[in-house]
């Protein structure tokens, strides 16, 4: 079944001037706003937080270089990445949109995870649930475990994330990262289509995923309540939040090419 909105399709808005969109969660989409001047002995890279409804709006400074990867209610975990030879490693950390505060985050016990809303910036994992330790060969140049998406009573496990061949030689090839979906106190993993076995988004009852059916490239979609599928026209990174779909289309080949874009967004079905 396609989504629509009271207007007939997707919405689309402009992010704010000289921004692009990046992550959308807690009520809130987070946008980059430039690149730093590393020409500067502390160069800053501008980013801004608006809640989902656009009445409020907090821009802030992060002095850590990187990608935001996810928005909550306190904070933007912000994914430093490689120089693109993987010959520095990689590693998150976490910014307070309000305060400005920053933290390193880098989780070892498996039984926790990263989690912008919480006050520390983690949380535990609902049981049994456990992170998967990142590969010995990747360890160096990533994070110590895969990342772990709770949306109580859902969870999305990343069990490979995808990275093959030798980042010590510069020979590495991304092919999507493979999640699992879970349930809090179930001990097996949850079946799902294929089409959400690789580089699927969870959010607040939702799967999320890009794919392409003959040729031609659309969103498919599947609500966990009762497994019900629905499809949306288009592609690009997916978030949700607020009872939406947010769609970021990032013009550009890299992610030091990224400008402006737009933002996509459609009310999920509630029925």
């Amino acid at each position: 079944m396609a989504v629509r909105d009271d207007s007939g399709g997707l919405t689309t808005f402009p992010p704010p001037a000289g921004c692009w969109s990046m992550a959308a969660g807690g009520g809130h989409i987070a946008f980059q706003c430039g690149y730093p001047d590393r020409s500067t002995p502390d160069p800053v890279w501008p980013a801004s937080v608006m809640s989902a409804t656009g009445d409020e709006r907090s821009d802030v400074d992060a002095h850590l270089p990187g990608l935001i990867s996810r928005v909550g209610t306190q904070w933007i975990q912000i994914d430093q990445g490689t120089d693109g030879n993987w010959t520095t490693p990689m590693r998150s950390a976490l910014l307070d949109w309000r305060t400005g505060e920053e933290r390193a985050a880098d989780p070892t016990d498996p039984a926790v995870r990263m989690d912008a809303d919480a006050a520390s910036g983690v949380s535990p994992l609902c049981a049994p649930l456990r992170s998967v330790p990142r590969s010995p060969a990747m360890r160096p140049f990533g994070l110590s475990l895969l990342p772990v998406v709770v949306h109580a009573p859902w969870a999305l496990v990343t069990t490979d994330d995808g990275i093959v061949g030798d980042p010590h030689s510069g020979s590495v090839v991304f092919r999507g990262a493979h999640t699992t979906l879970r349930r809090c106190g179930a001990a097996g993993p949850v079946a799902v289509p294929k089409a959400f076995g690789r580089d699927a988004v969870l959010g607040y009852g939702w799967l999320g995923a890009n794919v392409r059916v003959n040729g031609r490239r659309r969103i498919d979609l599947m609500r966990l309540a009762d497994g019900r599928r629905f499809t949306v026209p288009g592609r690009g990174a997916l978030s949700f939040t607020g009872g939406r779909l947010y769609i970021f289309d990032r013009p550009g080949k890299t992610t030091t090419d990224y400008h402006e874009g737009s933002v996509a967004t459609v009310q999920l079905p509630r029925r």
